[in-house]
């Protein structure tokens, strides 16, 4: 089938390297050039990085990264007549006047069970959510976001160390097979759609800086599903004082639950987000609302992320801060 793919962060990478010699992708969609790096260097997508590699190779003749899709680009894909348009994580809605253009209509690779976790950020609101499994779906493309038929889904197990950095590559090495999965039955005309429950439908928003800021009144459970929901990027952080500064900024990006009765009973005084001391084997132990969890990695602003071990080695006067805490 003549293909368009649809998409721009690395994680729709490998989707694009296993569909172009298997079908005749005769167009790459994605965003324009962004600021990138330290440097804020404009930087074109990956996929259009790795979209150039296979145009270089005579596998993609047209490379699209328009701000919006107006006429004249749905013109210009419309005269390449492809049958179907793939989409994964290129983030836009795609109007109807392009969908229109192929006759098998268009997919979409999303990593939620859909109808659960619609929107922009499934797989952090799928950890965040401290469900115990979660997975990946291909529906049919519509002009609502992420409400099409569902032709494929596969279930994963959400482990208490799964973060968004590794369900992300879960889902990036998923989404070839399936993709490829969906389009033969397509293909075959094999391919049986069904409905997804509207009235079972969540939803998952864009995330801001204020939704990355650790309230250590919570549970363990929720803290440590907040902090590996978050990482590695945009990541969790909270505060600390020091002698120089009130006000410190500390990115947690691990952590685990950790369960002591006995150093449960004997911080029962100290205030919530209290430094209790540290595990050998498990890092930081933290005060929460409810338990206790220790931290495993964690990053100063600018700096490289550390396991605990070497962030104590710079920071021996750590223990006892309270974390969190506004300054007086």
């Amino acid at each position: 089938m003549k293909v368009v793919f649809a998409g721009t962060p690395e994680i729709a990478v490998p989707a694009l390297k296993a569909i172009a010699p298997v079908h005749d992708l005769v167009a790459v969609l994605t965003n324009p050039p962004a600021e990138s790096g330290r440097g804020r260097k404009l930087c074109c997508s990956p996929v259009e990085a790795e979209a150039r590699n296979l145009q270089s190779q005579g596998k993609v003749p047209v490379i699209l990264s328009p701000e919006k899709i107006t006429d004249s680009i749905v013109e210009s894909l419309k005269e390449l007549k492809p049958d179907i348009l793939i989409c994964f994580a290129y983030g836009k809605i795609f109007p109807k006047k392009l969908l229109e253009i192929f006759p098998k209509g268009g997919i979409n690779f999303h990593p939620s069970l859909l109808p659960l976790f619609r929107g922009c950020a499934p797989i952090p609101f799928a950890i965040m959510s401290g469900k115990t499994e979660t997975g990946f779906t291909v529906q049919t493309l519509g002009e609502k976001m992420d409400c099409g038929d569902i032709i494929l889904q596969k279930t994963i197990p959400l482990g208490e160390d799964i973060t968004a950095g590794i369900l992300e590559n879960k889902a990036s090495l998923a989404a070839p097979e399936m993709l490829l999965e969906a389009l033969s039955l397509i293909e075959k005309g094999e391919a049986r759609l069904v409905k997804q429950e509207d009235e079972k439908a969540t939803y998952c928003k864009k995330i801001k800086k204020e939704d990355c800021l650790i309230d250590w009144s919570k549970n363990a459970r929720e803290i440590s599903c907040k902090i590996r929901g978050l990482s590695p990027k945009p990541g969790c952080y909270t505060t600390y004082a020091t002698d120089k500064n009130p006000v410190n900024i500390l990115y947690i990006l691990n952590c685990c639950i950790f369960e002591d009765s006995i150093q449960e009973e004997a911080c029962k005084g100290l205030e919530i987000g209290t430094v209790v001391g540290y595990d050998k084997e498990r890092g930081i132990l933290v005060k929460c609302g409810e338990g206790f969890v220790s931290l495993t990695v964690l990053q100063k602003p600018t700096k490289k992320p550390l396991d605990w071990k070497s962030f104590m080695n710079g920071e021996r006067d750590f223990l006892c801060k309270v974390l969190g805490k506004k300054p007086e």
